[in-house]
């Protein structure tokens, strides 16, 4: 499931990894999380949402009920390394209100 907009990316990496796949999710809203779980016939409850950014992954599956990971974002290994500045100021913001992120 991503927010990307961009239906052939996300197509090709569902592709690749022969997983069925959400794009223009949206997130932190609800609306595609519901109908991923309910396509897999399962309760938010038993769905776990895996992501890079806690404004949009983690929150979105919070408020479903959903167990969350956050992971690191994903590398290319032949690209140049990124900054990500906003990544960065969502950690410090919820380390600042004393929530755990390691």
């Amino acid at each position: 499931m991503s927010n990307n907009l961009n239906q052939p990316r996300i197509a090709q990496i569902g592709d690749d990894l022969q997983l069925p796949y959400l794009w223009g999710a949206g997130k932190p809203s609800r609306r595609k999380l519901r109908q991923a779980a309910d396509s897999m016939g399962l309760p938010a409850q038993q769905v776990a949402m895996v992501g890079d950014r806690l404004f949009t992954d983690v929150i979105a599956g919070n408020r479903l009920g959903m167990y969350t990971v956050m992971v690191e974002p994903m590398v290319n290994p032949g690209d140049r390394p990124r900054r990500h500045l906003l990544r960065k100021l969502e950690v410090r913001f919820f380390r600042l209100i004393g929530a755990f992120i390691s």
